[in-house]
């Protein structure tokens, strides 16, 4: 909470800045502008100041965070758990063991005007659901209590208090399995599907969750597996070879303001195509010499060898060639799927 006072002046939040033999070595800095813009400082001997234009309100509490992702040299500002402001081309200025001062850059430099509560530094990237929930209270069942100390040292506590945020997380459930591979086909046809929670309920919640698989990316044509309660379900058939599949969950959940429900991203997989061994979604004659070149020539292995076994006796072996070969030119039997 900046004074009116502080105006006029570059006053530092926090810093970890050497001095003496190190003067202006700056491994980071958090500062408040002039005209309280939010700032970020580093550089080794001359220090470079990155300004946003994030203004800070004077006389009133504010959340601000900086978040800085040194890899992509990108620095993002947050307002009261809001991203406001980024800014490119930003680094870290090299790290030294000098102490960390909060309210001031250093001894009588730059010195703080107001009040800062609850600092914190994380030592990896914060996502923006992070920093905002370091803001807010998140849907959920909270217990209380208070403790007064007199000057004498007596203490006292209160009783214990219950309340209940009753506003659903903002942030859609994570969909985890099937994973999209390198090549995003699935083996496995009939799946499990599987997600990551979308809220922790509070005691009178039930959360659902409605499976959506679809044979487009628009959705029109859909399978649907709705009220689940758990967190995963398998798949109630055999998935046709030789498909794209798109898919997402949705949670959902009754509030006292009426049905909530979120939407997860959307993730797509192909199903395997029978011979498909060089994984490009169908078969041809690249697949034959994939396996010919697998059997005589020190080629690669299929991946799962479950390619490469139409006969279904659970190996790859000259059979499978022989039927391979009659498949593709000798009008034989179709290909079965391998016994892996």
């Amino acid at each position: 909470m900046p004074d009116l006072a502080g105006d006029g002046q570059i006053r530092s939040v926090l810093a970890k800045r050497a001095y003496g033999t190190k003067a202006r070595t700056v491994n980071y800095e958090m500062l408040l502008h002039f005209d309280r813009k939010l700032m970020f400082s580093a550089g080794d001997g001359t220090s470079v100041m990155y300004l946003s234009s994030v203004v800070v309100p004077a006389d009133e509490w504010s959340y601000v965070a900086i978040n800085l992702d040194a890899a992509e040299g990108v620095a993002r500002f947050y307002l009261n758990g809001t991203l406001a402001d980024s800014l490119g081309g930003v680094a870290f200025g090299p790290a030294h063991a000098e102490p960390l001062y909060i309210g001031a850059a250093g001894p009588g430099s730059e010195p703080f005007m107001g009040l800062i509560d609850e600092v914190r530094i994380s030592k990896r990237v914060l996502g923006t659901s992070e920093i905002r929930r370091n803001n807010q209270l998140v849907h959920g069942e909270y217990y209380w209590w208070v403790r007064v100390t007199d000057a004498s040292g007596n203490s006292t506590t209160s009783e214990q208090r219950h309340f209940v945020v009753n506003i659903p997380n903002t942030e859609a459930p994570a969909i985890s399995s099937p994973p999209v591979t390198a090549d995003s086909i699935l083996y496995d046809m009939v799946p499990t599907f599987s997600w990551t929670p979308w809220i922790i309920p509070v005691s009178y919640d039930t959360v659902y969750y409605r499976l959506r698989v679809a044979l487009r990316s628009d959705f029109s044509q859909q399978t649907t597996v709705d009220s689940i309660t758990g967190l995963s379900v398998t798949w109630f058939d055999s998935l046709d070879f030789n498909q794209q599949f798109w898919w997402k969950v949705e949670g959902w959940v009754n509030t006292d303001s009426g049905l909530y429900t979120m939407p997860s991203n959307v993730l797509s997989f192909y199903s395997w195509t029978l011979g498909d061994m060089d994984h490009s979604h169908g078969l041809d004659i690249s697949d034959l010499i994939y396996m010919v070149e697998y059997m005589f020539g020190g080629g690669p292995a299929m991946s799962p060898m479950c390619l490469g076994d139409f006969d279904v006796s659970c190996t790859c072996d000259i059979s499978d060639l022989i039927y391979l070969v009659d498949y593709m030119f000798g009008d034989g039997p179709d290909l079965n799927p391998g016994c892996e």
